[in-house]
């Protein structure tokens, strides 16, 4: 028989993956497309965010439940998943891009236009992406100098005596933190230049493409700063249940009195963490104010490719 704790962490699993899904078919479905192959691309594009935003949300839902269901998984083990489901989210939009409907028949024609990322990104969630990348170095590199060892903190109770409180993300942690971050900056980036670079869509007018272009983007680049800005908040918040431990006494080796300074700026960390992730969280999901424009089906404007 399954626990009744189990049986709560597997249904908010279940809601926190299925509705990414619904909101992304409900609104493939209303979005307006002004030909057949606009129609058919818009579906595509639809199923492979669907497919990496359940796929991402799945594993950062789990994430959340391994203190509950796992806790003997290595915290940094663990701090790198995401990460690593952030690259795969990566590969299947990449796929996405790379096998949308292209020209047909004897010959076939597309628009060439150059484009730059900055032209399908919005600036500002680029510059967002940006930000949480480098709170997320710095906050692991400025963690691991707190340090006192790979994975613990200490603090002074004599002259000559110690006690140390784990886990807290100190080198063991940061370096391989800061070594995802920067590779997934890089990844995204990488995304963006593909999207912007692929094949004009055929029988659309230019703005509906480069909407459907900015829609691409605009999801990976939010995934992005979500996953950043989760990462920031799990590294505060192990950071402050080390530090409560050792407000608290340490590793209980041996006496030592409590420390309501350290007692009270892991409890600020924990805090923040909260706070943290429910910025990055309400980021992620909120509406976009880009709709889809009107346009009538067009076939001019073309050069043989």
């Amino acid at each position: 028989m399954l626990r009744p704790v189990t049986v709560t962490l597997l249904v908010l699993l279940a809601i926190v993956t299925v509705t990414p899904v619904a909101v992304l078919i409900r609104d493939g479905r209303r979005s307006p497309a002004p030909s057949d192959v606009a129609r058919r691309a818009l579906r595509h594009v639809t199923f492979a965010s669907t497919v990496a935003a359940a796929s991402l949300a799945a594993v950062l839902a789990a994430v959340a439940t391994v203190p509950v269901v796992a806790p003997a998984l290595p915290g940094r083990v663990v701090a790198l998943v995401p990460m690593a489901a952030l690259l795969a989210y990566f590969a299947v939009l990449a796929v996405g891009e790379l096998t949308l409907p292209r020209p047909t028949g004897p010959l076939r024609e597309a628009r060439v236009v150059r484009r730059s990322p900055a032209d399908v990104a919005p600036v500002a969630d680029r510059r967002l992406v940006q930000a949480w990348a480098a709170t997320a170095v710095g906050t692991a590199l400025t963690l691991a100098l707190i340090a006192s060892g790979p994975r613990s903190v200490s603090r002074p109770v004599g002259r000559y005596e110690m006690v140390t409180s784990a886990p807290f993300p100190g080198w063991l942690w940061a370096l391989p933190a800061a070594a995802t971050v920067g590779a997934a900056l890089l990844a995204a980036e990488a995304l963006t230049r593909l999207v912007a670079a692929r094949s004009a869509l055929t029988g659309v007018e230019e703005p509906w493409d480069l909407w459907l272009r900015r829609r691409v983007a605009r999801r990976a680049l939010r995934s992005t700063q979500l996953v950043f800005g989760l990462t920031v908040a799990g590294l505060l918040l192990v950071a402050g249940v080390g530090l409560r431990g050792l407000g608290g006494g340490g590793d209980g080796v041996q006496a030592a009195p409590e420390s309501a300074t350290h007692d009270s700026a892991g409890l600020a960390l924990m805090v923040i963490a909260l706070v943290v992730g429910m910025v990055a969280l309400g980021v992620a999901v909120r509406p976009a104010r880009d709709p889809a424009p009107e346009c009538t089906p067009v076939l001019s404007s073309t050069v043989p490719r």
